[in-house]
């Protein structure tokens, strides 16, 4: 999952997942099925049939390849959750996954963390940039409020 825009505008790019999503007959495993062919799709964008999947392999970051297969476990959760929901539920799975960051964040900014450390990917980097916010005057930390 990308961590860098809002939950639900992440899914809008992928009309089959946001159709089944919003449909009364979309299921778990027809989720999970689309996002497997996407992977296998995205493995095959650069066919080299005698060596094997390259892409994967020579020019796909494997911090990012690990999490896009991590989050096979809760994508399938659109079935019966809001876009929103499931995006929460992976943010506090992805940081769980890394004790050395501590407890799950649970004040006013626990989203804006959880979204900044997975994006980053690798622990060193997730510690600076978690670094990074937590030294940011409060009035930088502020979170707008959408306007209705």
């Amino acid at each position: 999952m990308r961590c860098e825009s809002a939950a639900g505008s992440q899914l809008n790019g992928v009309p089959v997942v946001s159709q089944m999503a919003t449909s009364e007959k979309a299921n778990a495993a027809d989720i999970a099925l689309y996002f497997v062919h996407w992977l296998t799709d995205l493995a095959g964008a650069c066919p080299s049939p005698l060596d094997g999947c390259e892409k994967f392999v020579l020019q796909f970051p494997q911090p990012v390849l690990q999490s896009f297969i991590r989050s096979f476990s809760i994508i399938h959760r659109l079935a019966h959750l809001s876009e929103t929901q499931v995006m929460e539920e992976y943010l506090v799975e992805r940081w769980k996954e890394v004790p050395e960051l501590g407890p799950v964040p649970a004040d006013g900014s626990a989203i804006a963390q959880m979204r900044l450390v997975a994006q980053v990917q690798t622990l060193g980097k997730q510690i600076a940039v978690l670094d990074a916010y937590k030294a940011l005057k409060a009035e930088h930390k502020q979170v707008r409020q959408p306007v209705d």
